[in-house]
């Protein structure tokens, strides 16, 4: 936990639900204020520690911790797809699952 005042850190069941990825910090990138900004900058928003999350999320990239700020999550792809829209440009979905690798991707098309 970044230890965000009012935000904590969130573990969403690996349930086969949802998420829109909003922002991915790494490793240093990952400071209090740099997650702070992004939840701020996107109301309703959460984040997670993947490694501490469900195996159909990158758990580290080059041995380094990955945050995800994220909304939901949502019970149908249709809804994380929909929700990009609230997000940056490149935000993208992601199922939360235990039996899928971390490369598999979600169809927002």
């Amino acid at each position: 936990d970044l230890a965000i005042p009012d935000r904590p850190m969130r573990q969403p069941p690996c349930d086969g639900g949802f998420i829109t990825v909003l922002a991915s910090p790494i490793g240093d990138q990952a400071t209090p204020d740099a997650v702070s900004a992004v939840l701020e900058q996107y109301p309703g928003s959460n984040y997670l520690r993947t490694d501490q999350t469900c195996p159909s999320l990158s758990p580290s990239s080059g041995g380094e911790a990955i945050y995800v700020i994220y909304f939901g999550p949502f019970a149908v792809a249709s809804d994380a797809c929909s929700a990009r829209a609230d997000g940056p440009e490149d935000a993208y979905a992601r199922e939360l699952s235990d039996e899928l690798d971390p490369d598999h991707t979600v169809d927002c098309t």
